[in-house]
């Protein structure tokens, strides 16, 4: 696990509704208010942690976030990945050793619900929106637990370049067999993050690009030879897929 760093100064840029949600495809595009602040974080940026009393939502707009615990002893512990299109919910400022960094140049937009909870409530669409994003945090904690308790190294390593290929194809809208992701991670966080350690991660990789299932071109971009064959390493391939299991 790696020592934690800093918190830097943010970049602050007021941007509108309509583009800035549009354009990453938000399924709160309709329901987050007029009132929408457009941030950049640089790399090791921390995101500010919630202090109000609203129901605050982030969107990914381009780059990584992580979500990171800090331990007693001052390491760092990756929780969670957010990639451009996923919608989270700010590190609260009453739990400061849960907390959000930006892992790359990161485009984030950020609104409110409601101005408070009781009309978030009493608003169908909107709470069914808010309800649909705590769902899918438990179903991805889940499915994490999962990959921690029961799968192998190889397997952990699959099923993490699957899903991050997969979330990516679902963003962009392609199907296609070869797909290059971001992964501005060293090889330390993904170690940390699939609790491995990091000699076991650059083992895997070096088999599977002996496969030719993945290429690095540049130290931060996994290119995916064939997505297909990932997947069937991986025992929640039809999940990451989004397709049903054949009975």
């Amino acid at each position: 696990m790696n020592k934690i760093s800093q918190e830097n100064p943010i970049q602050v840029v007021e941007a509108s509704v309509g583009p800035c949600l549009t354009s990453c495809q938000c399924l709160f595009a309709r329901h987050i208010g007029p009132q929408v602040i457009h941030r950049r974080y640089k790399r090791g940026d921390r995101l500010p942690l919630d202090t109000s009393t609203e129901t605050r939502i982030r969107v990914i707009r381009s780059g990584m976030v992580a979500t990171s615990a800090t331990l007693a002893d001052g390491r760092r512990q990756l929780l969670c990945l957010r990639m451009p299109g996923d919608a989270m919910r700010p590190a609260k400022s009453v739990a400061p050793e849960i907390w959000d960094e930006a892992l790359t140049e990161t485009d984030v937009c950020e609104g409110t619900f409601a101005e408070n909870r009781e009309a978030l409530y009493a608003d169908g669409e909107k709470f069914r929106a808010f309800f649909d994003l705590t769902e899918a945090e438990m179903e991805s904690g889940l499915a994490h637990r999962l990959l921690l308790g029961r799968f192998n190294a190889r397997e952990r390593l699959c099923t993490f370049l699957s899903a991050m290929v997969n979330r990516a194809k679902r963003f962009r809208g392609i199907t296609d067999e070869t797909v290059a992701v971001a992964l501005p991670l060293s090889r330390e966080d993904i170690a940390d993050f699939l609790c491995l350690n990091a000699a076991t991660v650059t083992r895997e990789i070096k088999k599977l690009k002996a496969e030719n299932i993945v290429r690095f071109p540049t130290p931060t971009v996994c290119e995916v030879l064939n997505t297909r064959k990932l997947e069937e390493l991986t025992p929640l391939a039809l999940k990451l897929c989004g397709q049903p299991k054949a009975t």
